[in-house]
């Protein structure tokens, strides 16, 4: 590390432990765009920003950490334990492995964020019923409806069930408010999938060209409209051998398209400029 890195370090520790945590958070932040991913500078702006109370930041910035330093245990467990605090089950999953202890604290909790990380971690050790029920319970929860939905109807897709799981799909679909994007488009991927994988390929190409018209841009969908149309054309009623190189049904996927993004103008805000 060179000394301007180190100089940056100390000047958002001296910050830090001064209590002005947003300006060492920015601090690192800049060193970061400067220099690339490094070791102390993630690690520092990850515990700025956790106990600044940005936790969705944080955990983008720990699991940079961790790809860096895919074995260091204490960077594992911070990421896991934050992750499942801010509700991104999927980056904790990976990480946890079957601990009894964790899992029990987490069917124990009360709290709806940790509840949808249970379920999700059922579903994740292949546990597709208990999921299911757990996903269930956390319909009513105005923050984590529409993700139960997509889970719920994942956790019946994998058992073979395709009524219900397109009608947890529709449901959601139904419930959801269409500004959120993310959302919006995973459940109308879900929905294509299972229907392609059951052989009903033109609601197939109404769920793709819906999702299409809310993003073109999204992964392989002009392709695999074209496919379907092609398929259709030539009368082929169901899946080709092969088909399984086509989308298949995921949970959210490890990717921070949807986390709350590390934004400068809130930290300075918060410092009162």
């Amino acid at each position: 590390m060179g000394t301007g890195m180190d100089e940056l370090l100390a000047q958002a520790r001296f910050c830090a432990e001064r209590g002005q945590l947003a300006r060492g958070a920015e601090i690192c932040a800049a060193g970061l765009k400067e220099h690339g991913p490094q070791v102390g500078l993630l690690e520092a702006l990850a515990d700025y920003l956790t106990r600044l109370g940005f936790k969705h930041a944080a955990v983008e910035k720990l699991y940079q950490l961790h790809t860096l330093q895919p074995d260091r245990v204490d960077v594992q467990g911070r990421l896991a334990r934050l992750a499942l605090e801010a509700g991104r089950p999927d980056v904790a999953a990976p990480l946890i492995g079957d601990f009894p202890a964790t899992l029990q604290a987490l069917a124990d909790s009360h709290a709806p964020t940790l509840r949808f990380g249970y379920a999700y971690l059922l579903y994740f050790r292949l546990r597709y019923r208990e999921a299911a029920a757990e996903f269930r319970k956390l319909l009513s929860t105005e923050d984590w409806a529409i993700w139960s939905h997509s889970m719920a109807g994942l956790c019946h897709y994998r058992q073979g069930e395709l009524e219900p799981a397109l009608r947890h799909f529709e449901q959601g679909l139904k419930r959801l408010n269409h500004a959120n994007l993310f959302e919006y488009r995973e459940l109308y991927f879900n929905k294509a999938c299972v229907l392609y994988v059951h052989g009903h390929l033109l609601a197939t190409l109404t769920s793709l060209q819906r999702l299409y018209a809310i993003d073109p841009a999204y992964p392989q969908v002009g392709e695999w409209i074209t496919e379907v149309k092609i398929r259709l054309r030539g009368g082929d009623d169901g899946p080709r051998q092969g088909a399984s190189a086509r989308p298949r049904p995921r949970p959210p996927s490890l990717v921070f398209a949807h986390t709350t993004p590390f934004e400068l103008r809130r930290l300075r805000r918060q410092r009162g400029h």
